[in-house]
């Protein structure tokens, strides 16, 4: 009969579309998990990169000669690993940091910040103070950095990340900082 033709001629109508919907969906779905996992493999492989280069840098260091080229591998390798443009590292000692190894700078960086006080704005005082990194992703718009920024203008950064580095016991041994042509 006409009538049960037509209400199975909806019904598979309805199935049709039921099914293109669901394959719509599906493939929806499929993409998305596909980014999903495409993106936890880049994740991965750059920590196995970043691990490899602090392998190769342990290695490097292990084979040091003297604290002064130790120093130059611990920063070289920073560098590296954060993709940085230039870096120091400071030693502490009464009060004072100061400059024992740097890549990138000339010497009216070194004039300014070759020895800071503890209580100086500089970012690498910051970490030192508050026992952890400090990050100041532009120094432009930190109101902190505002007595330095002539000098960090002069040597062409405007990022820069500090981090403590300390003793087993906790005491300050000294600051590693990393420095960014681009914020």
């Amino acid at each position: 009969d006409a009538t049960e033709l037509d209400e199975m001629t909806r019904f598979n109508e309805a199935i049709d579309e039921s099914q293109t919907m669901s394959i719509f969906w599906y493939d929806a779905l499929l993409e998305s998990t596909q980014e999903a996992l495409r993106e936890a493999r880049d994740q991965l492989l750059e920590k196995a990169d970043a691990l490899t280069r602090v392998n190769d840098a342990m290695s490097r260091l292990w084979r040091t000669r003297d604290r002064d080229e130790g120093l130059e591998v611990i920063l070289d390798s920073a560098i590296a690993l954060l993709g940085a443009d230039m870096g120091n590292l400071q030693l502490f000692d009464d009060g004072v940091l100061k400059i024992v190894a740097q890549r990138g700078f000339g010497q009216d960086f070194l004039d300014a910040f070759g020895e800071v006080t503890a209580d100086s704005p500089s970012v690498c005082s910051r970490a030192l103070r508050a026992g952890r990194q400090v990050v100041v992703e532009d120094v432009e718009t930190d109101a902190e950095y505002a007595p330095l920024l002539s000098a960090a203008r002069a040597a062409g950064y405007r990022g820069v990340q500090s981090t403590p580095l300390v003793c087993r016991d906790g005491k300050p041994l000294g600051v590693i900082s990393t420095h960014f042509r681009k914020p």
